[in-house]
């Protein structure tokens, strides 16, 4: 009898020690869940407050040789230079930010190296006269002129050469990133139906601004437009939903851009929509 109530008294205080065990152990995962609840839910405020406060969102991509140092437009319209604006945070002066530059002018401009732009001679008022119209490279841009009497406006001259000063400054601007080291992009919003073509005729245009300077350049079109990869070193043909309106430039589709953006991302950081 002893015997048995040995065994008793054996098995509940095994069982005594199981459920302490056991016990110890639920108390143990109960306090790792609420820490790794309470790391989640502080990371996640940390997000929101950043989105909030429009703060600096990471490169998507963080190698060394895949981080750039400069973006530039190349147009072809305002589009591309308020998409730069929005995730840079800032302004960044350019040739072709503001202007309408298609695809044969833009090379036309690189190939003569901005050679004989706004000759009085060669412009001319253009779109209800929002835009001047530069006959040398058949190109537009914004202007300050008298839109009644344009050339015969008594301020003209003074006017077209305040426009000369500023390209001239976008021009140099544009000629010493290209010579500077620093790793540079180069987005072109394009319509031209032979993308390719074009992308790989501009190619050796800029390299003849960058010498054995790193430089790529994103052709961006409508997804109507899609095709593969071109495979194409220093050349991606990359895709938007959409194009903003004409009339609404700043009317972009933005999550389009910021894949993009993410995907070539610059070494400042992005201020990226998040949405």
């Amino acid at each position: 009898m002893e015997r048995y109530q040995g065994l008793g008294r054996w098995t509940l205080s095994a069982r005594t020690t199981r459920f302490q065990y056991l016990n110890k152990l639920w108390g143990n995962f109960l306090s790792k869940a609420s820490n790794l609840i309470r790391g989640i839910w502080s990371r996640f405020e940390e997000l929101r407050d950043n989105r909030q406060k429009g703060d600096l969102a990471a490169p998507a991509n963080t190698e060394e040789n895949w981080v750039f140092a400069n973006y530039v437009s190349l147009g072809r319209d305002c589009e591309v230079g308020f998409q730069l604006k929005r995730v840079l945070g800032a302004q960044e002066a350019g040739f072709f930010n503001w202007n309408i530059t298609d695809a044969p002018a833009l090379l036309a401009l690189l190939q003569h190296d901005f050679s004989g732009i706004l000759e009085a001679e060669n412009l001319s008022l253009y779109g209800g006269g929002s835009l001047v119209h530069d006959r040398s490279h058949n190109f537009m841009v914004h202007h300050e002129f008298d839109t009644e009497l344009f050339s015969q406006a008594p301020d003209f001259d003074r006017k077209l050469e305040k426009l000369r000063d500023k390209f001239v400054y976008f021009i140099e601007k544009f000629r010493e990133t290209a010579a500077s080291p620093d790793k540079t992009v180069y987005f072109y919003k394009c319509f031209h139906s032979e993308a390719r073509d074009l992308a790989t005729a501009l190619q050796p245009l800029l390299a003849r601004y960058h010498g054995d300077n790193p430089f790529n350049i994103v052709v961006i079109q409508t997804q109507d437009r899609f095709e593969p990869d071109w495979g194409l070193p220093g050349i991606h043909n990359r895709y938007v939903k959409r194009f903003a309106p004409h009339e609404d430039t700043p009317d972009a589709h933005v999550p389009s851009w910021d894949n993009i953006f993410r995907e070539f991302p610059h070494k400042r950081g992005l201020r990226l929509a998040n949405y």
